[in-house]
């Protein structure tokens, strides 16, 4: 663990937000891989266990923006998003939603990966459907265009974060 990741954590852990430099900082050494687990752990901990403020989230989402493929979308769109996995092996209700919605008359666009802490991801679901679940940009845009719904799988929008989650 180098210094500037020990002094990030200290801060955490003695309650203080980090600025978004140093948030996007940290986030920039994960996603180019010169990180260790171990440091990357112990960050994540202390920064769950301080919560998380929206200055630190939004500086997170921004970062990770900047390193996602990108996809264009002609007209508006929702995106149902779940928690992520919520531990209690419940239905996929977010991809449930998103079907509906579409069905309903919505653009949607729905985003996730593969199950993690519940008993089915949202990649999971729509593969369970036959849903083809890992088209790249053109393909989701193609989606949502003629059938009102697209589904980006996580690893193939979000690759740097390959170092961080399977």
């Amino acid at each position: 663990m180098t210094q500037l990741w020990s002094d990030f954590i200290a801060q955490l852990n003695a309650g203080k937000d980090l600025t978004a430099p140093d948030i996007q900082s940290v986030l920039n050494s994960i996603l180019r891989d010169e990180a260790d687990i171990e440091s990357i752990k112990v960050f994540l901990i202390a920064l769950s266990q301080k919560g998380e403020s929206p200055a630190e989230v939004i500086a997170l989402v921004e970062e990770l923006y900047r390193h996602a493929a990108p996809i264009s979308i002609a007209e508006r769109a929702v995106d149902t998003v779940g928690t992520g996995g919520d531990g209690f092996h419940t239905i996929n209700i977010s991809s449930t939603a998103a079907v509906v919605a579409a069905a309903a008359g919505a653009r949607v666009v729905k985003h996730g990966s593969r199950a993690v802490s519940s008993k089915s991801g949202a990649s999971d679901f729509y593969a369970a459907l036959g849903i083809i679940h890992d088209l790249d940009g053109a393909g989701v845009e193609t989606t949502v265009r003629e059938l009102g719904i697209g589904f980006c799988f996580a690893p193939v929008f979000h690759p740097a974060m390959r170092f961080v989650a399977p």
